[in-house]
């Protein structure tokens, strides 16, 4: 089994800042430099570039209002590139287990489906 510990320190447990867009950035450079020197690669660094869009959506989407007004251009920019890769996420393998998290989360209903889990969470236990 696998255990993935997170330190105090770790980007994991840091607010949503500047930083945070490195990665989907460095994906988006990776992408295109597999593409033009590595075409056979192609489709599976589409799909780390696709899973770098959808963390930062993902992490906007469950910020506080303050962080999601902050940062509502980068929002508006990795959901309307989420969205595009529609298409490839119906058709692509990898993405087998994870189509509707993605398509809800490309179509911004991701924060709407978490909060809608908690609530039948607390319905179920009664409270």
């Amino acid at each position: 089994i696998y255990h993935y510990l997170c330190r105090e320190q770790s980007i994991t447990n840091a607010p949503v800042s500047p930083k945070s867009f490195h990665g989907p950035e460095n994906a988006a450079l990776v992408y295109e430099d597999i593409r033009v020197a590595y075409p056979e690669l192609e489709p599976d660094a589409r799909y780390f570039r696709t899973m770098y869009q959808r963390y930062i959506v993902q992490e906007l989407d469950l910020s506080d209002k303050s962080t999601r007004q902050e940062y509502a251009r980068e929002y508006a920019q990795y959901r309307r590139a989420l969205r595009g890769q529609l298409p490839f996420i119906l058709g692509y393998d990898l993405f087998a287990g994870r189509r509707l998290e993605l398509m809800l989360t490309a179509l911004g209903l991701f924060r709407p489906a978490v909060q809608a889990g908690r609530w039948l969470k607390k319905m179920r236990k009664g409270i």
